[in-house]
């Protein structure tokens, strides 16, 4: 006899097949059923026809109408998983050679312990990746924050300060945006982490106020958003901070656009000799692992991940477990529910 079972995913509506019809159950059909009450996940449930394998040969000859009603609604084409994996980490701009290699390993240790799993994904990241640490290991230190408006180049500033001064770091602040409206939130972070800060309007100030901040152990520097696509912008901006020692600037990108324009901006920003990337707006989009497509296609050692806008703690520091754990999460809400209804199957 035919039975239905929902759930949440396919696995588990197949355990609940197993569970009552035995573990050699066939499992007929597979299809997702939309959620009836609006505001619910759009995801809906998954519910799968089932029946015992000793009940399959005489329910087949007797549930011919049956066939003819499955046949008209909706059903699943199946690709392996490794392929599914595969196509949805190139699609987010990852190199095919390193998207095949992380959906074959996601496949093989579908079975593992999530913690092994996301061990398993760390070990291929470390391997195509290059990671660094911000504050690099000198002092003093000056970083310069450079990219497009809106990124939040500023709020990661206030974090990446705030976490510093918490280990006993001396660290100053300045502004390179003479604009007192844009320049008014960096001062008054400063105000509120107790943090010395100043704002230089070209390179002569610049050079004074790194002079003034010699007593910090770090100094942070945020610029102005800079139109990419603006070619005397992108230069003012490097005649400005000179992109030579002892200034190190750290790209900052938001993830939430499309990579390949995503990669195409970062490109323009490598006039400013950039030695690190900073990835921001994680938790604003549901494509957390085109990171590592910007950190391969960029090939610049990425630093750190903004996750969020809380001061200081939505700031972690970027390694290939961080990656791992993007790229899992990405290809578990994605292929969670792989048998997604595509129409009939023709016959």
């Amino acid at each position: 006899m035919l039975q239905t079972y929902r759930a949440a995913t396919v696995q588990d509506a197949i355990r609940l097949a197993k569970a009552e019809l035995g573990p050699d159950a066939l499992i007929l059909e597979v299809r997702r059923i939309s959620p009836l009450v609006p505001g619910q996940s759009r995801e809906g449930a998954v519910e799968i026809r089932a029946v015992a394998a000793h009940q399959e040969q005489s329910g087949a000859r007797s549930d011919t109408a049956a066939a003819r009603l499955r046949a008209s609604e909706p059903t699943v084409r199946h690709l392996p998983l490794s392929a599914a994996a595969d196509r949805k980490l190139q699609s987010l701009g990852i190199g095919p050679a390193l998207a095949q290699r992380l959906a074959r390993t996601y496949d093989e240790t579908q079975s593992h312990p999530a913690k092994e799993r996301r061990a398993a994904l760390a070990t291929i990241i470390a391997r195509h990746i290059a990671f660094c640490e911000l504050p690099p290991g000198r002092r003093p230190a000056i970083i310069a924050l450079i990219g497009p408006s809106g990124v939040g180049k500023t709020t990661t500033i206030a974090k990446l300060a705030s976490q510093l001064r918490s280990r006993g770091a001396r660290v100053a602040m300045l502004g390179l945006d003479p604009n007192p409206v844009t320049s008014s939130l960096l001062t008054a972070w400063a105000a509120h982490l107790r943090i010395p800060s100043a704002v230089a309007g070209d390179r002569a100030e610049l050079t004074q106020a790194v002079a003034a901040a010699g007593r910090a152990d770090l100094l942070l520097i945020d610029t102005p958003g800079c139109n990419p696509y603006d070619q005397a912008q992108v230069k003012r901006l490097r005649d400005t901070l000179g992109c030579r020692d002892p200034i190190v600037c750290c790209l900052t990108l938001a993830v939430t656009g499309d990579t390949s324009e995503l990669v195409d901006i970062g490109r323009r920003f490598l006039r400013l000799n950039p030695t690190a990337l900073l990835l921001t707006k994680l938790d604003e989009t549901r494509r957390a692992a085109s990171s590592l497509a910007l950190a391969e296609q960029l090939r610049l050692p990425l630093a750190g991940l903004a996750t969020g806008p809380q001061v200081p703690d939505d700031l972690v520091p970027a390694s290939p477990v961080a990656l791992a754990e993007l790229v899992a999460w990405t290809l578990e809400r994605e292929l969670r529910l792989a048998a997604a209804p595509v129409g009939p199957v023709a016959s």
